[in-house]
């Protein structure tokens, strides 16, 4: 329920006048996939957000929402506190950002 997602779409369903039954709830995307391969509900996920090998052949299928109003977020930990991996990460993404934001076209 704290996630971006979770309140944009409780915000979307509360606007359409539906309830939905929440079966499983779970921070871990992995945990969800699973539990809607085994037919536990469905699984709301933003497009390309998972990977095609992960859907093992479910059904797709778009639903009419109002876009998010938050495309993209990157959450940088404090210094000292991020993988080596994930500072990387970080760092690529600042230096495109920072590239972004200098050209003229910005």
């Amino acid at each position: 329920p704290t996630r971006y997602f979770r309140r944009y779409l409780d915000m979307a369903f509360r606007e359409s006048g539906l309830t939905p039954q929440v079966m499983v709830e779970s921070a871990a995307i992995l945990e969800l996939v699973q539990s809607a391969q085994v037919g536990l509900g469905v699984l709301v996920s933003p497009v390309g957000h998972l990977l095609p090998s992960m859907l093992q052949g479910m059904a797709q299928r778009p639903i009419a929402i109002t876009h998010m109003a938050r495309q993209a977020a990157l959450v940088i930990a404090e210094p000292g506190r991020a993988s080596p991996l994930s500072q990387h990460f970080f760092d690529e993404a600042r230096s495109h950002l920072e590239g972004y934001a200098a050209s003229p076209m910005a």
